[in-house]
């Protein structure tokens, strides 16, 4: 084992499974990092009050004093925290959800060097369907700010990393990544009766199916099949289709996931979605289910059409591509085989963080050469 090391990690929103750009992120990297001698302590934003009324609508003068009584407690926590004992820290997307970058200008007075983790493009401006108080005070400059003043910025692919390189020459893409070892594949490919096409996202993503909704209602009409939605919001619904809705439990995602006949990933084809990641596209594809996604965002880096998945940009190609899988079982094996073998070989958490380690240990000892 390499010599220990302490990093402190910065993140705005709660651990534990429930935020998931860190649930395929650092919670997933941890134990393989713990592996390499690299020990994580986290500093995190949101309390649980926060959290419990921020994507409740309205509510705007409970959630501005809810913010004030965080940024209080914050500061007091942050106050306690000793930056000496870390050799390293990382930012995860940000590690306050509103106003200036006060605690990564903290860590650079200090003298501690920081990695930025980026997953998202989040440096554009956006408006939040849930939070917009949230959007209005994130002061979104704060990006550009973390992306120079950062030792190293990792992000998910390559249409961040474009923007990155004109801050910061000090950037590689690591890609999201799937736990390939402890995840099951499936091993039938037999058209269920119904047949099932499934999606998994949030509340916040959820609205995306509105992009594939004449597609949806054709193929549903035609096939009787059920259109599985998990982690959507409650009330969530498309006018001429009919969703089967799940709430999402990180125990059984999976399982629910091999359940699916084909999983679907649609976005709208904008600037914002040309740099996500693809999360839902790779959970398929390790689960070994046959996708259909947006040509946007990383599903053009992960996916190569016609080979491991299917692309779609318009409603008759997303009808064709679900009746194509529909019709033809050796297309669903084909898919959900070469799916599983693409994360396999690329997608590994345990290969990602073996690339995370040796960047924080590459930061930490440029920090060692400076302090000589």
């Amino acid at each position: 084992m390499k010599q220990t090391m302490n990093v402190l990690a910065c993140v705005a929103y709660p651990l534990g499974g429930i935020t998931p750009s860190y649930r395929v992120g650092i919670e997933r990297w941890q134990p393989y990092l713990a592996q390499q001698g690299i020990n994580i302590t986290y500093l995190c934003y949101t309390s649980p009050q926060l959290r419990a009324i921020k994507y409740q609508p309205g509510h705007y003068s409970r959630k501005i004093i809810a913010v004030l009584l965080n940024e209080i407690r914050f500061r007091h926590k942050v106050q306690q925290v000793c930056f000496a004992d870390f050799a390293v820290a990382i930012v995860l997307r940000e590690a306050t959800l509103v106003g200036p970058p006060w605690l990564e200008r903290r860590l650079k007075h200090a003298g501690l060097p920081y990695i930025y983790h980026i997953d998202d493009p989040i440096f554009l401006p956006t408006q939040s369907r849930y939070t917009p108080l949230f959007s209005a005070a994130r002061w979104p400059k704060k990006i550009a700010e973390l992306c120079r003043d950062s030792a190293y910025v990792v992000a998910v692919n390559t249409t961040i990393e474009r923007y990155v390189h004109l801050l910061n020459p000090n950037c590689a893409v690591v890609p999201l990544g799937m736990l390939v070892d402890s995840t099951p594949t499936k091993h039938t490919y037999v058209l269920g009766q119904p047949p099932v096409i499934g999606w998994i996202g949030s509340a916040a993503t959820c609205w995306y199916l509105s992009e594939i909704r004449e597609a949806l209602q054709r193929i549903q009409q035609e096939y009787q099949c059920i259109i599985r939605v998990i982690g959507a919001a409650p009330d969530f619904r498309l006018p001429g289709v009919h969703l089967d809705l799940v709430a999402w439990d990180g125990a059984t995602e999976d399982e629910r996931i091999r359940g699916f006949d084909v999983g679907i990933n649609p976005t709208r084809i904008d600037q914002w979605a040309m740099g996500k990641g693809s999360t839902k596209t790779l959970q398929y594809f390790v689960n070994g289910v046959p996708c259909v996604a947006s040509p946007t965002g990383s599903n053009i880096e992960i996916i190569r059409h016609g080979h491991n998945a299917l692309l779609a940009n318009t409603q008759d190609k997303w009808y064709d591509a679900l009746k194509k899988i529909f019709d033809h079982q050796s297309l669903r094996q084909q898919y959900g085989q070469a799916g599983r073998h693409e994360v396999e070989q690329r997608y590994n958490s345990a290969t990602h963080a073996t690339i995370i380690g040796d960047i924080m240990r590459f930061v930490a000892a440029k920090k060692n050469v400076c302090a000589e």
